[in-house]
Formats: structure tokens, C-alpha cells, sequence
């Protein structure tokens, strides 16, 4: 995988950074306002000072996981295919409630 080194702004160290990752930082990044509850953002400070990381950081991370998980179109059960597992393990005792519930 192709790889940069960057140069950070406010720190006289070198970093190996994906080239991909980085066109899509440089291009996609856009700067914008939000307003966040001071119980909120205070535990976003306080995870970021935990894992010595920014805050915008872990601020960007979480809109990337919401949309990940609430804007991209998922599988539904209904949509998955059944497979078959073999036969059973243990003989079935069709008297259990379980078996009950099961079947249609």
C-alpha cells in the first residue's frame, strides 16, 4: 500500500500516513459549527484526553460510525436466505414448548 509521510503542523515529527487516506482528508474535510450539550462534549474531552487524541477527532469518528450505521442500507433478516446446518445432534423431543414457538 502506497504510503506519504506529513509533516504535522504543530509537531516536528514525521508520520507514515496511507496516501488514499490522506487525499481524502485534504479533499473531503469540511469545516463546520456545532453546537453539543456541555455534558456531552465534556465526555468527549474526557475519552480524548484518555486516549491522548483530539477531540474534533473522536467528534468526527462518532458522525462517521452514526452514518455508517443509520445512512447505509442494511440487510434485514427477512432479506437473509436460510442455510442448513445438517441434521440434529440429539433426537427431538417435539413435547418441549421450545419446538412449539418454532414452528409455523
Amino acid at each position: 500500500m502506497p504510503s506519504a509521510v506529513v509533516k504535522l503542523l504543530h509537531f516536528s515529527c514525521y508520520i507514515p500516513i496511507d496516501t488514499a487516506a490522506a487525499a481524502y482528508t485534504i479533499v473531503y474535510m469540511k469545516t463546520i459549527s456545532l453546537n453539543v450539550s456541555d455534558p456531552t462534549y465534556r465526555l468527549f474531552q474526557e475519552e480524548s484526553e484518555r486516549r491522548d487524541r483530539p477531540t474534533a477527532e473522536l467528534i468526527r469518528e462518532a458522525m462517521e460510525d452514526y452514518v455508517r450505521l443509520r445512512f447505509t442500507d442494511r440487510l434485514s433478516l427477512a432479506d437473509l436466505k436460510p442455510i442448513s446446518l445438517g441434521k440434529p445432534l440429539a433426537p427431538i423431543d417435539w413435547s418441549e414448548d421450545v419446538f412449539e414457538e418454532m414452528l409455523p
